[in-house]
């Protein structure tokens, strides 16, 4: 259940920026080396691909991982991907509909890994075969 909700969380994170490149104006501001007011250097783009291996490290780390390992890292790891989504404020309709989808997805795998509700059902299931 918590790598779904990871694949969920990246996903949203993925087609958000997929939906940004059909807005007017975006590939442009990109192609000048400026996004959100900072310019684009290659640093940045390290930095971006470090936080975007944080979500797709979790997806399979979620399923090898003991629950003793998993927890704290599955905390740092929301925490992490949570704090990069913030600066990025909505600017239309779509960005916060995608910011709130990938809060969501934060909030039920903290859920899960804190052992709440969705943990609860998830084991409940798997014990029961439902």
């Amino acid at each position: 259940m918590l790598s779904v909700l990871w694949i969920f969380l990246l996903m949203n994170i993925i087609f958000h920026h997929i939906h940004q490149f059909l807005s007017p104006g975006y590939i442009d501001t990109i192609m000048a080396d400026h996004f959100n007011g900072m310019e684009i250097t290659p640093e940045l783009m390290l930095l971006g691909g470090v936080l975007v291996s944080v979500p797709i490290s979790m997806i399979p780390l979620s399923l090898l991982l003991e629950r003793r390992f998993l927890r704290p890292l599955t905390i740092v790891c929301v925490i992490i991907t949570t704090v990069t989504m913030i600066p990025s404020a909505p600017i239309d309709l779509d960005d916060g509909f995608h910011l709130v989808l990938q809060l969501v997805g934060g909030a039920g795998i903290i859920s899960i890994a804190f052992g709440g509700a969705l943990g609860y059902a998830a084991v409940a299931s798997k014990a029961t075969g439902r």
